[in-house]
Order: structure tokens, then sequence, then C-alpha cells
């Protein structure tokens, strides 16, 4: 009897429930099955263990039983009340007096389970902000290198893997890295060298500098500013410190610095020019007593020169309206055949060359901006005639192919190489050789030509050879008056 009574004294002060079953048929259970099933003991001696297993998990648990399986396992229990709890269960087989029973050891782990949740779903919060600030760094355009506080690189983004891989050498330091690269120049190599032992050694917070990068078959090279700084990183990744890396790609930059210079240089080299005119031939007609003859002859120059300043502030404005996506265009309808003869006609008028037209054999209509239509064929046949000095004819020809309309205009004068025709079309680029520098020229014409006639909807192409002359041409869709 003192035994039973230790016993149970024993079982009735731990603090898992514990089922005495046989079959499946509760014999006993101590009073923490009380309180976690919420249900006296003795109202639970003769039911079924089932009956507290929520219903999803009963056929599981009978297999178990059957199959005498002693593992743990985890299931959802159904306590006296309806209400639901989540549990571990240890089941165990013992033999009593030729009879085979079953002890349930059975934990609450709701609590448990709860903390495992929201540690589970702050883990995933973490990994899903480590996922979107790693692809933030692979979509960057810089390049993020992060090392330990021995140069000890732990990150690199795609960016910087291009730029600084070695093929078959992993360095793992950046002090061993940079030494070994052979695209960038010595000297660059040996002043990174420098900047980075500074901050390594704790000399400098943080370090920078600028350098390029010579490219392969004589492209433009590639301009990057390097930024170093120390970083704490002990919160983030569990190291004491460590060290940001960050190669900037500035060749735009750069190409952006080089135009700006262009555009001063052109700007004052041809506002110069018809200024300087004007402002001589005011100084004559003040000075001098002339002849009508003279005075008529210096007021067309003056007039011309005029218009010469007209035509280059326009080029500018154009060009920055482009820019700034501040470009409207009208929506005229009208027939291109007359407005390409009215154009021709009028250079015929002021120029010495001979102009042929090869019209059409038909009305092609547009709907377009006439206006700036116009001031593409005004600038087309005005480079022709200007760059062909020593041969004074240019064809013009209109023509329909299919939906579209196309515009050629030939001259027979210096020619353009073909390395230049990428660039021809960008701003102020001018074709770099004695003939060209004597003509002059903003180098706006023809990107202004392109931007109008693509946002018209077509294109412009150039053909030419060095020596014998270039055909420029432009493609409309045409109105569907004349399909």
């Amino acid at each position: 009897m003192h035994k039973e009574q230790r016993y149970r004294m024993f079982a009735e002060s731990v603090i898992e429930a514990v089922l005495f079953h046989e079959g499946g048929t509760i014999l006993d259970a101590n009073k923490a099955a009380e309180s976690i099933f919420r249900i006296p003991a003795e109202q639970m001696v003769g039911r079924q263990t089932i009956e507290f297993i929520a219903e999803g998990y009963r056929a599981d648990v009978l297999r178990r039983i059957r199959n005498h399986i002693q593992t743990p396992y985890e299931v959802i229990g159904r306590r006296e009340d309806g209400t639901f709890l989540e549990m571990e269960v240890y089941p165990k087989e013992v033999t009593f007096q030729g009879q085979t029973l079953r002890v349930a050891v059975m934990r609450d782990i709701s609590d448990r389970k709860k903390v495992e949740r929201i540690l589970e779903r702050e883990k995933n919060a973490i990994a899903r902000q480590r996922d979107i600030i790693q692809s933030i760094l692979q979509a960057s355009n810089e390049a993020f290198v992060l090392t330990e506080s021995n140069g000890s690189v732990l990150f690199m983004n795609v960016h910087a893997r291009r730029l600084l891989d070695l093929p078959g050498i992993a360095p793992n330091k950046m002090q061993e890295r940079i030494p070994l690269l052979s695209t960038f120049r010595p000297r660059d190599r040996t002043e990174m060298l420098k900047k980075i032992d500074l901050l390594l050694d704790g000399s400098a917070r943080e370090v920078s500098m600028r350098f390029s990068i010579p490219q392969p078959n004589n492209r433009d090279e590639q301009y990057y500013e390097m930024y170093g700084t120390g970083m704490d990183t002990k919160r983030q990744i569990g190291m004491d410190s460590g060290f940001l890396f960050v190669f900037r790609n500035r060749t735009e930059e750069e190409r952006m610095d080089q135009i700006k210079n262009e555009l001063v240089s052109t700007v004052s080299h041809e506002l110069r020019t018809p200024l300087s005119s004007l402002s001589g031939y005011i100084e004559l007609m003040l000075a001098r007593d002339l002849s009508p003859e003279k005075r008529e002859r210096y007021l067309k120059t003056m007039a011309k020169e005029a218009k010469r300043l007209t035509d280059l502030l326009n080029d500018f404005l154009d060009i920055q309206r482009m820019e700034d996506g501040n470009q409207e265009y009208k929506k005229d309808h009208f027939v291109l055949n007359d407005l390409v003869r009215d154009v021709v006609e009028r250079f015929r008028e002021t120029s010495n060359h001979s102009i042929h037209f090869d019209d059409a054999d038909e009305v092609l209509h547009l709907v377009a901006d006439q206006d700036r239509i116009e001031q593409v064929i005004i600038n087309l046949l005005s480079n022709a005639i200007k760059y062909s000095p020593h041969h004074h004819e240019v064809e013009v020809r209109v023509r329909k192919e299919r939906t579209q309309a196309h515009v050629s205009i030939q001259d027979f004068g210096i020619g353009i190489p073909e390395h230049a025709f990428e660039e021809l079309f960008k701003k102020f680029y001018r074709v770099d050789n004695s003939d060209t520098r004597q003509i002059g020229g903003t180098g706006l014409g023809l990107s202004i030509c392109k931007e109008i006639i693509e946002s018209h909807g077509g294109s412009i192409e150039v053909e030419s050879s060095v020596g014998v002359g270039s055909t420029f041409t432009f493609t409309l869709d045409l109105a569907e008056e004349t399909l």
C-alpha cells in the first residue's frame, strides 16, 4: 500500500499528463491530465484515448496503437470543452500480470509551438530582407564589396565580380586581389592599394579615388570612382568590424562632361563668327560714307549672318526641348511631294549648286508636323550643299515603297568614313578631319533630324564613302489616303 501511494505520488507530481490504457481504453490518468484536458481523471477512465485527439489525427494515433509503435510524435489534442492544444506524445508499452498496457506521457507544447512559429516568421522575414538587400545590391549599377577587418572578402555583387575577378585565381583579400588586376593601369593599382592599406590599418576612416580602365578594340575608356569606408557590422553578421568598397561607373558622367565642354566650345566658336561679321559691317556702315550698292551688299550679308545666328540659337533651343521631353509635334495633313519641291525651289534660288529633283509617280500624303519635317529636309539639303564644296550637284528623290515614303538627299562631296556612322547622329559629334574643320558647324543638325523623324515613328539612315559622297534617307509611314 505504501509503494502504491509512493508511485501515485510520483505520477501526480509530474507536469506531463500520463494516461494508462489498454488497446486505447483509458485505465487511469494523473492530475496533470485533468489540467491539460480539463476533465476529472475519474471521468476519463473507460473512455477511448482518441476522444481526446483532434479528429483529423485519430486515424494515425490508432495506427500507432495497433502496430505497437513507441516512437515519440506530435499531435493536436482535443479538450473536453472542445478547444484544441498541441501535444508531444511519448508512448511506452509495459506488461503487467500478463496484460500489455500502454503508457502515454503527453506534454502541452502549445506555448513552445507558438514561440517557434513567431521565430520562424522572424527568420523568414530576416531571410526576405536579406534576399531583398542582395537583390538590390545585385541589381545596382555600382560594384559592392564587403570585407572583414583584415580585408577578407565576405560579399561581392555581380558588378564587382566583373570588375575585380581574376580568371583562374581567387585571392580572398582585397589587398591581394588589386595588384593582380591586369585591366587596371599600374599607377591606379598602386594608388588603390595604398588607399586600401590606409583604411585597413586605421590611418583613414574613408578613402576615395578616380581611375579609368582602357577597353579592347580601341573603344572608349570606362571611368570609375572607388569609395571605401569602415563599418560596424557586428549587429548584422556577428563580426566586430569590416569595410565596404563601392566602385561606381562614371563613364556616362564623364561623357556628359565632355559634351558640356564641347557645347561651350562649339557655342562660343559658332556664335563668335556671325557676331564678329555683324559687328564689323555695322562699324563700316557707321564709319564710312558708302555707296548705295555697297550699303545694300553689306545689309544682305548682315541679314544672312543674323539668320545664321537665329538658326544656331533655334538648334540649341530645339535640342534642349527634345532632351527635356517638352518638344510638341502637331498633326498636319499635307502632301510630301509638294513640301520637298518647295524646299528644293528655295535652295535653287539661293545656292550655286544644281539640285535635281526626282519626284514620286504618285501623290504621297502624310499626317505629321509639317514644319518639323520641312526642318529635316532643309537641314539635310543644307548639309549636302555645305559638304560638297567642289562638286556642285545634289540629287533629291521621293519614292513610295509599300506603306512608306522615302526621301533621299545625295551629294557627291567629301563623304563620311564608315567608323563615324555610329556617332554621326549624336549631339555635337563632327567628323574630325581637315575638310570638316574648315567647313565648321555645331554637330546638332543630324541629332535634331533623328529626334524629329523617330518621334514620328520613322527612321533615318546614311550611306557614304570618303571622296565619293553621302546619301541620307528618312522613312515615314504614309497616311491612309495614299494607301
